[in-house]
Protein backbone atom coordinates (compact mmCIF):
# COMPACT_ATOMS: atom_id res chain seq x y z
CA UNK A 1 0.00 0.00 0.00
CA UNK A 2 2.85 2.46 0.89
CA UNK A 3 4.74 1.36 -2.22
CA UNK A 4 1.86 2.56 -4.27
CA UNK A 5 0.53 5.49 -2.63
CA UNK A 6 4.58 6.53 -3.93
CA UNK A 7 3.78 5.26 -7.47
CA UNK A 8 0.30 7.09 -7.65
CA UNK A 9 0.18 8.15 -10.83
CA UNK A 10 -3.45 10.11 -9.80
CA UNK A 11 -3.55 12.69 -7.14
CA UNK A 12 -3.99 11.83 -3.76
CA UNK A 13 -5.85 14.29 -1.71
CA UNK A 14 -6.73 13.64 1.92
CA UNK A 15 -8.80 14.69 4.91
CA UNK A 16 -7.45 14.50 8.25
CA UNK A 17 -9.81 14.56 11.71
CA UNK A 18 -8.58 13.67 15.04
CA UNK A 19 -4.86 11.89 15.70
CA UNK A 20 -3.22 10.59 13.15
CA UNK A 21 0.06 8.34 14.58
CA UNK A 22 3.18 6.81 12.91
CA UNK A 23 2.27 5.81 9.40
CA UNK A 24 -1.04 7.76 9.58
CA UNK A 25 1.07 10.73 10.00
CA UNK A 26 4.24 9.79 7.35
CA UNK A 27 1.74 8.67 4.66
CA UNK A 28 0.71 12.30 4.34
CA UNK A 29 4.08 13.48 2.77
CA UNK A 30 3.42 10.91 0.13
CA UNK A 31 -0.39 12.99 -0.41
CA UNK A 32 -0.78 15.89 -2.82
CA UNK A 33 -3.21 17.99 -1.02
CA UNK A 34 -3.65 18.05 2.25
CA UNK A 35 -6.78 19.34 4.41
CA UNK A 36 -6.53 19.08 8.19
CA UNK A 37 -8.55 20.17 11.07
CA UNK A 38 -7.19 22.70 13.56
CA UNK A 39 -7.40 20.59 16.02
CA UNK A 40 -6.05 17.58 14.77
CA UNK A 41 -3.30 16.07 15.98
CA UNK A 42 -0.08 14.33 13.97
CA UNK A 43 2.72 12.33 15.74
CA UNK A 44 5.45 10.12 14.66
CA UNK A 45 6.77 8.07 17.74
CA UNK A 46 8.97 5.98 16.37
CA UNK A 47 12.09 6.92 18.67
CA UNK A 48 9.72 6.10 21.82
CA UNK A 49 9.14 3.05 20.12
CA UNK A 50 12.64 2.06 19.53
CA UNK A 51 12.36 1.72 16.21
CA UNK A 52 13.12 3.97 13.34
CA UNK A 53 10.97 6.13 10.92
CA UNK A 54 9.24 4.45 7.84
CA UNK A 55 7.67 4.75 4.44
CA UNK A 56 10.89 7.57 3.67
CA UNK A 57 9.78 9.80 6.42
CA UNK A 58 13.10 10.23 7.17
CA UNK A 59 13.58 12.09 3.65
CA UNK A 60 9.95 13.45 3.12
CA UNK A 61 9.41 15.04 6.37
CA UNK A 62 12.87 17.02 6.01
CA UNK A 63 12.39 18.05 2.32
CA UNK A 64 9.34 19.12 3.62
CA UNK A 65 9.62 20.52 6.90
CA UNK A 66 13.22 20.98 7.56
CA UNK A 67 15.59 19.22 9.71
CA UNK A 68 15.28 21.16 12.76
CA UNK A 69 11.32 20.71 12.49
CA UNK A 70 11.33 16.87 11.80
CA UNK A 71 13.86 15.86 14.13
CA UNK A 72 11.74 17.65 17.03
CA UNK A 73 8.64 15.79 15.65
CA UNK A 74 10.78 12.99 15.67
CA UNK A 75 12.97 13.29 18.79
CA UNK A 76 11.18 14.63 20.98
CA UNK A 77 7.82 13.04 19.67
CA UNK A 78 5.36 15.80 20.52
CA UNK A 79 2.20 16.13 18.69
CA UNK A 80 2.25 18.60 15.66
CA UNK A 81 -1.14 20.40 15.67
CA UNK A 82 -3.54 21.06 12.26
CA UNK A 83 -3.07 24.67 12.80
CA UNK A 84 1.39 24.34 13.03
CA UNK A 85 0.93 21.40 9.96
CA UNK A 86 -0.84 23.72 7.72
CA UNK A 87 1.51 26.69 8.67
CA UNK A 88 4.61 24.11 7.74
CA UNK A 89 3.75 23.11 4.69
CA UNK A 90 2.58 19.66 5.58
CA UNK A 91 -1.16 21.10 4.66
CA UNK A 92 -2.57 22.90 2.26
CA UNK A 93 -4.79 24.04 5.26
CA UNK A 94 -5.94 23.52 8.54
CA UNK A 95 -9.92 24.22 8.59
CA UNK A 96 -12.84 23.47 11.74
CA UNK A 97 -13.43 20.15 12.14
CA UNK A 98 -16.29 20.11 10.22
CA UNK A 99 -15.23 22.24 6.95
CA UNK A 100 -12.11 19.55 6.48
CA UNK A 101 -14.50 16.79 4.36
CA UNK A 102 -16.35 19.24 1.79
CA UNK A 103 -12.95 21.23 1.07
CA UNK A 104 -11.09 18.13 0.32
CA UNK A 105 -13.85 16.84 -1.58
CA UNK A 106 -13.89 19.86 -3.27
CA UNK A 107 -10.53 19.89 -4.52
CA UNK A 108 -10.35 16.18 -5.45
CA UNK A 109 -13.86 16.77 -8.12
CA UNK A 110 -11.57 20.18 -9.27
CA UNK A 111 -8.57 17.85 -10.30
CA UNK A 112 -10.52 15.39 -11.87
CA UNK A 113 -11.85 17.57 -13.78
CA UNK A 114 -8.29 18.85 -15.39
CA UNK A 115 -6.74 16.77 -18.53
CA UNK A 116 -5.83 13.68 -16.51
CA UNK A 117 -2.53 12.87 -18.99
CA UNK A 118 -0.83 16.64 -17.86
CA UNK A 119 -2.03 15.87 -14.62
CA UNK A 120 -0.34 12.79 -14.65
CA UNK A 121 3.10 13.99 -15.95
CA UNK A 122 3.50 17.19 -13.36
CA UNK A 123 2.83 14.71 -10.92
CA UNK A 124 5.58 12.23 -12.10
CA UNK A 125 7.89 15.18 -12.63
CA UNK A 126 7.17 16.21 -9.22
CA UNK A 127 8.63 13.55 -7.32
CA UNK A 128 11.41 11.05 -7.11
CA UNK A 129 9.73 8.02 -7.30
CA UNK A 130 12.90 5.36 -7.28
CA UNK A 131 14.59 7.60 -4.61
CA UNK A 132 11.77 7.39 -1.92
CA UNK A 133 11.32 3.65 -2.20
CA UNK A 134 15.09 3.27 -2.10
CA UNK A 135 14.23 5.49 1.63
CA UNK A 136 11.41 3.26 2.30
CA UNK A 137 13.14 -0.22 1.92
CA UNK A 138 16.32 1.21 3.65
CA UNK A 139 13.96 2.33 6.80
CA UNK A 140 12.25 -1.15 6.66
CA UNK A 141 15.42 -2.98 7.05
CA UNK A 142 16.44 -0.91 10.10
CA UNK A 143 12.95 -1.01 11.45
CA UNK A 144 12.42 -4.86 11.33
CA UNK A 145 16.17 -5.32 12.70
CA UNK A 146 14.76 -2.49 15.62
CA UNK A 147 12.03 -4.38 16.02
CA UNK A 148 14.47 -7.68 17.97
CA UNK A 149 15.86 -5.01 19.68
CA UNK A 150 15.66 -4.72 23.58
CA UNK A 151 14.70 -0.97 23.34
CA UNK A 152 12.12 -2.08 21.52
CA UNK A 153 10.74 -4.42 23.84
CA UNK A 154 10.72 -2.29 26.79
CA UNK A 155 8.77 0.74 24.66
CA UNK A 156 6.51 -1.81 23.55
CA UNK A 157 5.99 -3.46 27.12
CA UNK A 158 5.58 -0.04 28.75
CA UNK A 159 3.23 0.90 26.08
CA UNK A 160 1.14 -2.18 26.72
CA UNK A 161 1.23 -1.95 30.32
CA UNK A 162 -0.06 1.80 29.65
CA UNK A 163 3.42 3.14 31.19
Amino acid sequence: FLEEMIKAEKPIVVAVQGHAVGVGTTMLFHCDLVYVAEDARLTVPFIDLGVVPENASSMTMVDRLGHTRAFALFGLGEPLIGKDAAAWGLANAALPSGEVQPRARGAAQTLASKPAQSMRHTKKLMRETQALIARMNEEGAIFAERLKSPEAAAAFAAFLQRR
